[in-house]
């Protein structure tokens, strides 16, 4: 997990006066968000100038894409993003999260096979990226 933000925020600030500065873009249920990541940088008790709730990560990505904030972004899902040049990663520091996503499907059970391609290409994505292939568009 590894804050994000959108290229246009040339300045990349340090860990703690300037980070103070950021309008943090938190993602509602995440247990491991801001929270987390500033307990484990050591910076627990910082404020910030301005915090903007979303509801899904896609829109926090796309609202520091336009550099108006910074999005926390687990790297299987920001590393593209980075690589393509539409985010940046303005602290080194990265925190272990214990968050995950799972595919899950009814057990003998009719599946669609739209759905069923779907799950494909998402298993053969995951392949990919586990063994360091960039993933598709």
């Amino acid at each position: 997990m590894q804050p994000q933000a959108g290229l246009s925020d040339s300045a990349h600030p340090e860990l703690s006066e300037q980070l103070r500065e950021q309008t943090l873009l938190h993602v509602i249920g995440y247990e491991e968000g801001w929270g987390h990541w500033l307990d484990q940088a050591g910076l627990a008790d910082l404020c910030f100038a301005q915090e903007i709730q979303f509801d899904t990560l896609i829109s926090a990505l796309e609202v520091a894409k336009c550099g108006d904030g910074f999005a926390l972004g687990r790297t299987c899902l920001v590393d593209d993003m980075i690589r393509r040049g539409l985010l940046t990663a303005p602290f080194a520091h990265k925190v272990p999260t214990a968050e995950a996503f799972h595919l899950v499907r009814p057990a003998h059970k009719y599946i669609h096979p739209h759905a069923e391609i779907f799950r494909s290409w998402l298993v053969a994505e995951a392949e990919l990226e586990r063994e360091g292939g960039a993933p598709g568009p």
